[in-house]
Formats: C-alpha cells, structure tokens, sequence
C-alpha cells in the first residue's frame, strides 16, 4: 500500500509539472511565424515533446528516470517565452525529483520489503539469537567450573567474573559484573553456595538488559499479593488479641483457673 502511494505522488508531481508547462508551450506556439522554416522546425521539436499534457508528462518522466538526457528536454524550454524561467524551474523539477522524490520513494520500497517478514522468520530470529547467546554463556560458565562437577561455587564464579574478556561480555548484556555477588546470592536459591551450569545460565539470560514492563507489572502482582496476605494476618492476630481481651476480665475472676483459655491458664502457672 506505501508502495502505491509512492507512485501516486510521483504522477501527481508529474501531473502538476505538466501544468506548468503547458501553459508557456501554448504560448509559444501562438507566436510561431508559419511563413518562417526555421520556426516551423523548432515549433515541430517543441510540439514532439511538450504538445500535449501526456506527451509533457512522459517527457518528465525521461528525463528523471534515464531515458533520455535531461538536457534535450531543457533545451526545448529554453525556446519558450521567459525561457530561462522556465528552464530554471525544470532544473529545480529535476533536482528535487534525483535528491528528495526518489530517496524518498526507496525508503518507503526498502521499509515495505522489510515489513513483509513472516511472522516465522521473525520467531526463528529470536530463537535463534537466544540459542547463541545461550551457547555462548554458557561456555563462559564451563570454563569457571575448574573442579568439573558440573556446578559453580562461590569461589570459582568470583575469581571467573574478574577476567577482562568475561567482564566484557557481561557487560555487553547489560549485567554488571562488578555486582557478581548479588548476582551469585540472587540465583542461589538454595544457600548452599553452589550453582548448577544450567541454572546459572538461566539465571543469567533473565537478568540479561534492563527491566521490562512485563517485569515490574510481574513485580507490581507479587507486593499487592504479599499485601493482601500480610492484612489478612494482621486482621487475623487483631482477631485473636481481642478475643483473648475479652476473656482476661474472666480469667483473673477464676483463682482455679477453671474454663480459662489454655494460654491464659500457661502464663498464670509461669
């Protein structure tokens, strides 16, 4: 659809030179002397042409597009009335045509082209990228595991994380590497100071650029969540605390402990 409208506005610039033109053709015309060879003959070049609107337009169009050179056509307009303003507009119709018009019209041809990837050309991409990426961090990560267990300690990723060329790479992933120990405790789910490779690749591919809306609606969720469980807790203890309230007035009337609250009848006995 860009497309079409490129070449709608090429024709409509085409159309509104024509105009232009037509009108000091017309003119010229009126002013041959018939009787006169040599302006017949000019009249004849003239009238091949600029004769009429379509015949003006092709002409255009020549002398843009490499069909003929565009100073045969001028050459014509400069035996029109006020000729060389006319012949100055044409220059000004064929620059802005080769400088502006055309860029203009295979920017608009390049951004359709790339538009019409298929949507699996668009997934395979992004699967692809993230299987090199992956593959790549995790040989960083299999060169730390000096022991070969199959897991990273704390140590082994420490000492890893200083070498230039791992800092580098990290850092081209938007994860600083001066901030390795957050990143170790982050990721150790378990606190036993050890991180399997996978895990650790993982980990790293979530943590890799900056966070996303997606993130910190996800981020937004969990606190409203923790939220809702912490005041229903608190509504909970206030429950308790007022209901034990209700029943120490009782408690302190009954020496023998007697139908008092499990807890109550503990504290007395302490």
């Amino acid at each position: 659809v860009d497309l079409l409208w490129a070449f709608l506005v090429v024709i409509l610039i085409l159309l509104v030179f024509g105009i232009i033109f037509a009108g000091p053709v017309g003119s010229y015309f009126d002013h041959v002397d018939i009787s006169d060879p040599a302006q017949l003959e000019a009249a004849a070049e003239v009238q091949v042409l600029f004769g009429d609107m379509m015949e003006s337009m092709i002409s255009l169009w020549s002398a843009v597009s490499g069909g003929n050179d565009w100073m045969t056509y001028g050459e014509q307009i400069r035996k029109l009335p006020n000729g060389w303003m006319y012949f100055g507009i044409f220059n000004f119709y064929i620059a802005f045509c080769v400088v502006g018009l055309f860029n203009v019209v295979t920017g608009v041809f390049v951004d359709s082209a790339v538009c019409c990837r298929t949507g699996d050309e668009v997934v395979q991409g992004y699967l692809e990228d993230l299987k090199n990426t992956t593959t790549e961090i995790k040989a960083f990560f299999k060169n730390a595991d000096g022991d070969g267990t199959g897991t990273v300690n704390w140590p082994e990723f420490r000492d890893h994380m200083k070498d230039p060329a791992v800092k580098a790479y990290f850092s081209g992933l938007g994860i600083d590497p001066e901030e390795a120990g957050t990143i170790f405790t982050i990721l150790d789910y378990d606190n036993n100071s050890e991180l399997l490779i996978d895990e650790l690749v993982n980990g790293t591919m979530k943590l890799k650029g900056s966070a996303t809306k997606l993130d910190l609606m996800a981020l937004m969720y969990d606190l409203s969540s923790q939220n809702a469980r912490f005041d229903a807790l608190m509504g909970l203890f206030e429950n308790e605390i007022s209901d034990i309230k209700k029943r120490l007035p009782q408690a302190r009337t009954d020496p023998n402990g007697k139908d008092m609250p499990r807890a109550v009848a503990i504290a007395r006995r302490l």
